[in-house]
């Protein structure tokens, strides 16, 4: 397996947990946000809209027991007050309910509601009785009946909002703790899954590490080795991946040279055995590998020819056979070999 696929499955694994761990985590996120949003918008306004019912009911007795405590023949400013924030109330309060009954879904909630429009028509219909006494100045009979008539429908009409308030006040608690428990699930598994992918991304960084080194340390010995002139080392060209490839080119090199050193050797021994006309076979080679032993041919013949020449020309003086003079243009001691012939020629 080549090391670009290796990379690529190891990284692509790490890309495919954190898409898990993300898809995890948008989903419970989305399961918590729904959990929140019915707290927010469900249950606590609820509770808040039944609270100011409640507080809407208290601010309309303390006016009603304001225009008892005013006693006075005459309606005052302060009485024509009183009666707007009882009629304000009633007002606000009849708002809420009407609240509570376009968001109410649940048939328990829906019967503790039908429940509270029963107690809060039952207190109006008694508080009339109430305002009639208000309207004749009959102040301390209204005194009385606020005390004595109206107190035990206000009081059914606070528990029946208070029945509304426990219901969702519960609803809210429970919905709390599915959020918590939705935060504590979503928490621990995007830390089990992150952990996990740390513990992957090390193993596979590790083992993708020491495959690659391992490789490489191969091909670093194999080439110290040919550095040194060793062409005896083994190369390991069984891996598939791309230090594969560059082993088996340095196994191919190490041949290579190895083939170069024993055409050499033998050119060489074969020149000790006085067979100077043997050359090194250059044919199997390519590139500077052919050209090196072609130059190395050629060396031998620059050598090999002079010395030729002399043999001929000293074989020649030997029978009688005067020679003419070399007049071939020669270089270095060449041209000092020539001159001596030369010089022989000369003084014979």
């Amino acid at each position: 397996m080549k090391i670009s696929t290796k990379l690529s499955l190891g990284f692509g694994s790490l890309i495919v947990f954190i898409a898990i761990i993300s898809f995890l985590a948008m989903n419970n996120m989305s399961k918590l946000n729904d959990n929140v949003q019915v707290l927010a918008n469900d249950n606590f306004p609820k509770v808040v809209w039944a609270n100011n019912i409640t507080a809407a009911i208290n601010d309309a007795a303390r006016s009603m027991r304001m225009l008892v405590i005013l006693n006075t023949d005459e309606f005052t400013a302060e009485s024509s007050n009183n009666q707007k924030r009882i009629e304000d109330a009633a007002k606000q309060a009849g708002q809420y309910i009407d609240s509570l009954k376009a968001t109410i879904t649940q048939e328990e909630a829906v019967a503790l509601l039908n429940k509270l429009e029963s107690a809060r028509q039952q207190y109006y219909n008694v508080r009339k009785g109430f305002f009639s006494l208000i309207e004749q100045k009959r102040f301390a009979e209204a005194g009385v009946y606020l005390a004595k008539e109206l107190r035990q429908p206000q009081q059914e009409y606070f528990d029946s909002i208070n029945q509304i308030v426990g219901y969702f006040g519960e609803q809210f608690s429970i919905d709390a703790e599915k959020a918590q428990s939705e935060y504590s699930s979503t928490f621990n598994l995007i830390l089990i899954l992150v952990i996990v992918s740390i513990l992957i991304a090390i193993v596979l960084a590790f083992s993708i590490i020491k495959n690659i080194t391992k490789s490489i340390q191969q091909g670093v010995d194999a080439a110290e080795a040919i550095s040194k002139g060793n062409m005896n080392t083994n190369i390991d060209t069984s891996s598939k991946d791309e230090v594969g490839i560059l082993m088996a080119a340095m196994k191919a090199m190490s041949n290579n040279i190895q083939s170069i050193i024993s055409e050499v050797n033998k050119t060489s021994k074969m020149a000790q055995d006085g067979k100077l006309d043997y050359r090194a076979n250059a044919s199997g080679f390519e590139g500077e590998y052919k050209q090196l032993l072609v130059s190395f041919n050629e060396t031998l013949d620059a050598l090999i020819k002079p010395f030729n020449v002399t043999a001929e020309y000293v074989d020649r003086i030997s029978k009688g056979d005067i020679p003419p003079k070399i007049t071939e243009e020669a270089k270095g001691d060449f041209n000092e070999i020539k001159n001596n012939l030369n010089g022989t020629i000369d003084a014979i």
